[in-house]
């Protein structure tokens, strides 16, 4: 999954870099429309533009959205890894060793959950990848998004469809 993404993350750097070097030219870009929405949400977040620029509530916060999604999903696969690794140490002990700290402790299986994760994570990219093509509209700064949301609410509905998903067969996993 990692080597897939690598291309994805680049492009994100990448965009993230570029807007940190040219913050001096971004107030012209945005009163122009030459803005996405998730440079703009970049923008608003690291200072670059001001908040008074941006009238509607929901572009500031799709760059924390995602900072927070990855940071989180990070420190659950650092922590499924320390803990099947901890439950596969204990599972090797002797029998006895074993019932003491509890044999029916279990973690999802990883072929349970690896399939809903790629899909999470692919369906998490393509949500970004709407908002980066998606341009803000100043004209449309009033509005509650100031942007066209007909790609967002599609991607977003794909978006949580996935993480449904992906919470069920963690559950799905405890439960066996």
């Amino acid at each position: 999954t990692f080597l897939s993404r690598m291309e994805f993350f680049y492009k994100e750097f990448t965009t993230y870099h570029n807007l940190r070097c040219a913050s001096d030219s971004v107030i012209g870009q945005l009163q122009s429309g030459q803005l996405s929405v998730i440079e703009v949400s970049f923008c608003l977040q690291e200072n670059i533009l001001d908040r008074a620029v941006v009238q509607c509530p929901l572009t500031p916060t799709f760059y924390i959205f995602f900072e927070t999604f990855d940071r989180f999903f990070d420190q659950w696969r650092r922590w499924t890894v320390v803990a099947s690794d901890h439950l596969s140490t204990i599972c090797s002990q002797k029998d006895e060793e074993r019932e003491e700290f509890g044999s029916n402790i279990k973690f999802p299986e990883k072929e349970t959950v690896g399939g809903a994760c790629e899909a999470l994570l692919t369906s998490r990219d393509q949500l970004w990848a709407c908002m980066h093509c998606s341009m803000y509209c100043p004209k449309k700064a009033s509005s509650y998004v100031g942007f066209d949301e007909s790609g967002f609410l599609i991607q977003w509905k794909w978006f949580h469809k996935t993480l449904l998903s992906f919470y069920s067969s963690c559950m799905d996993g405890l439960a066996n």
